[in-house]
Order: C-alpha cells, then structure tokens, then sequence
C-alpha cells in the first residue's frame, strides 16, 4: 500500500509549478531575451512529457543565467522526475542558498525521503514548521509529509499525530484519506482502515492509490473478487499503478482476468519498455495462457536488455527449450514447474 508524499492534487500552485511542488515563483525574471526563450520553449516540453529535451535547454539555460533560481527549480524538477535524485538535490540546495523558501524545504525532504535519508527529510520538514508559517496549505502539506515519513519509521502514533494535525486543516482532502487508510492497514485496524478509504474515493474517484488500498482491505477479509475490482478500477485511472498490476497479476485465475491482467502489463511496457519486474510478470501471464511465441519475444528483450541477469538467462532458455520440445511433439512440462 502506497503514501502519498507531496503536494495533494487538489492544492493551488503557483503558475508555472509543477504537479508536485511549489518553488517555481509566478513571474521569473531572467538575464537575456535568449534564457527566458529557453526557459519557456522547456516548459512546453515539460507539458508534453519530453524530459529530456527539456532539460537540455534548462541546462543551456543555466550556463547562460547561473543564479537564476526560476531555472534552478525546474531543472531540479526535471532532474527528479528522470529519476536523477543525487543531481536534483544538489540543485536544489544551490537554489536554497540564493534564496530561502519553506516551499523549497519541503521538495528537499521529498527528495531526502525517496534517497532513503528519513532524518535528513524530517529536518527540512520541521525547519518549515520553525518558519511560524501561516499559509494553511503549506502547513497542511508539511504535516502530513512528516506524518507520512514517520510511517515509513514504523512510528504509528507520531504519524497519527501528524496526520491528524493535517485532517484538522483539511479533513476532505483525499490524498490525506488515504494515507490514513494505509496508516490504519499496517496497524491492522481494517474497519477504520476500510473507512478512510472510502471517503478518499467519496472525495476522489480518480484516486488510484486509494483503490489500490481498498483492494488490500478487502483482500484481508478475504473477498478476492471484490479486491479484483478494486484493482481494475485504480489501472483504469492509473495504467502505471505497479503495485495494482503486481497484485492483479497475483490475484487473477481465469482467462478473462488474465486477459485483462496481460494488456494492462502491455499497456504499462508501451510507457515504461524495461521494467524488468513487469516484463518478467507479463512473460508469465503468456505462459500460463500458452502463448509461448509471445513468451520467448519478451523474455529475449529482458535478456537483451540485462545480459546480466542469471534469471533473465534461465527464463529465455527454458522457454527456447520447451518451444524446441513441443515441436518435436514431445512436451515436457516440468520445465516451467518452479
């Protein structure tokens, strides 16, 4: 089950910020005619999704206005995004030193917390809350980021204590029904787990995350069938939801699930094309429905993508060596029994 750190989707943003932060001020200044082309020309790339592209003029950007903080923060963005967390922190930093904002400390908690450094990331978050800040929306995210944080501790009451400092700020914003959901799930208080869960989706029918949660609710009252559903539902709002597609692929039985199960691994690889966890899943739907062809095609694409691997190894060449039999008429399918 999943927590949602970050800026819920229903808070105001400055103009020009991205989707989880808030550092991006709304009227940048910028050195030249040329950097604020840059810049602009990267934000329309950032809104059709070419990361890459976009961070090849931000970074041009940068060598021409080395200070300017509007270009710092959306590079960082950017950088994170890709999943260049070392790169974007260091940013980041830079931008803090040229100028302080309690917004800033709270995207480098976000980023402290995905690299693993708890502590680092609960420092920032309560250097916000030593800042006396007043904006509402600001404290609400800070408290329910460092409730979020004390999950991943294992420190259920101090994360209750933040949560529900949030929940008094805003008690329908759904991301935070959420993580009270979880929170509750992992103290195995499945009623009140249940609850929270349900008023996020009351709130949020797109929320995938919560779906995913009440699909583990359920699962623990042992109702697979209305997990099932549960977990369509958060791929149909969310086709790059893993943790559904991993459970889905757990859960399915019958062909029609496994149907269905199989085109959302697809639907998930057309984005994400080496994801090796997901492709291993999907090379075994195609077993379990005989489609042995498609089954050597994608496990000689994880070979060949991470040669490496022992497993990506052993899975191509027991699938070569039972196509081989099978067409000598012999089948042997002890070779898949693992």
């Amino acid at each position: 089950m999943e927590l949602n750190f970050n800026y819920s989707q229903k808070t105001n943003k400055l103009e020009g910020a991205s989707a989880t932060t808030n550092i991006v001020p709304s009227k940048p200044r910028f050195a030249s005619e040329v950097v604020a082309l840059l810049y602009h020309n990267a934000k329309v790339l950032l809104d059709h999704g070419d990361l890459y592209d976009a961070l090849i003029l931000l970074r041009e950007g940068l060598n021409m206005d080395s200070f300017n903080t509007s270009i710092i923060d959306i590079c960082g963005q950017t950088l994170s995004k890709i999943g260049l967390n070392d790169e974007s922190l260091k940013l980041l930093r830079v931008s803090q030193q040229i100028k302080y904002t309690p917004e800033k400390s709270v995207e480098l908690a976000r980023i402290y917390v995905a690299n693993e450094q708890n502590d680092l990331g609960l420092a920032q978050l309560f250097d916000v809350l030593s800042q006396f800040v007043s904006d509402e929306v600001l404290l609400f995210e800070t408290y329910k980021n460092i409730g979020c944080v004390y999950v991943k501790e294992k420190e259920f009451d101090l994360a209750e204590e933040y949560f529900h400092k949030a929940y008094a700020i805003k008690p329908e914003d759904d991301v935070l029904l959420t993580n009270l959901g979880v929170l509750e799930y992992l103290k195995k208080e499945l009623s009140k787990s249940l609850f929270y869960l349900r008023e996020a989706l009351n709130n949020n029918q797109k929320n995938d995350k919560a779906w995913v949660g009440l699909a583990m609710a359920h699962l623990e009252f042992g109702d697979k069938d209305l997990s099932w559903s549960n977990l369509v539902k958060a791929v149909d709002v969310e086709p790059k939801n893993r943790t559904a597609l991993i459970l889905m692929n757990e859960l399915a039985e019958s062909d029609a699930q496994l149907e269905l199960c199989q085109n959302a691994l697809i639907q998930y690889l057309e984005q994400d094309n080496f994801d090796e966890q997901i492709s291993h899943l999907l090379i075994h739907i195609f077993i379990k429905r005989n489609d042995f062809q498609r089954a050597q095609l994608e496990s000689l694409k994880t070979y060949l993508w991470n040669p490496e691997s022992t497993k990506n190894h052993e899975l191509y060449s027991k699938i070569t060596q039972f196509i081989q039999v099978r067409d000598k008429g012999a089948v042997d399918d002890s070779i898949f029994s693992e």
